[in-house]
């Protein structure tokens, strides 16, 4: 995991022997801005929204993912700026591989899972708002603070929320980029 590039989304770099694709680019407060905003007991921590969107920024919108797993969480100081890599294995059949890494050595792997071609199209099933209470979205963000999450502007896009018994369906406002920041959102 030795190639760099800190434009992102970039040219990915292929590797000539593993046939894989690396988009390289820095996670901090100062080349990510958005990752101030969002804080765990007091710390800064990349959320996992953010791989997914490097993942669809690289590729394009066009794609789903599925199996996605979250490994380590990144963790960063208020000053801190981390190399990041987003690896793409080489197509198998109809899908291929991704995983996400920081370094510097020994890299961390946060997250990985398959790409598929197309946009998700079935509908979620068997849940209604009818069947839900709607509750008010400051307690919900009240919630999230007693449990230590700190949520920035940047990570209030919850406008609406519904509640069953063991579900929960929320309307959001997603935003068309992130002032500031290179990782794109598809």
């Amino acid at each position: 995991r030795n190639e760099q590039n800190t434009e992102f989304p970039g040219v990915g770099q292929r590797s000539a022997l593993s046939g894989e694709t690396v988009y390289s680019f820095l996670m901090g407060a100062t080349s990510q801005p958005f990752v101030v905003d969002h804080r765990v007991f007091g710390s800064i921590l990349v959320p996992g929204a953010a791989w997914v969107a490097g993942v669809l920024g690289a590729l394009g919108p066009q794609k789903r993912l599925e199996q996605v797993s979250f490994y380590q969480p990144l963790r960063l100081g208020e000053m801190e700026e981390r190399p990041v890599q987003i690896v793409f294995s080489p197509a198998q059949e109809e899908k291929q591989m991704f995983s996400v890494w920081s370094g510097p050595a020994p890299w961390t792997r946060h997250a990985e899972g398959w790409i598929y071609a197309g946009k998700v199209s079935a509908p979620i099933s068997g849940i209604s708002v009818h069947q839900m209470q709607e509750k008010p979205v400051e307690k919900l963000f009240e919630g999230f603070s007693r449990m230590g999450v700190e949520l920035g502007s940047l990570f209030r896009s919850i406008r609406r929320v519904w509640a069953g018994k063991e579900e929960a369906l929320t309307e959001l406002i997603i935003p068309n980029y992130i002032p500031n920041a290179s990782l794109p959102i598809p």
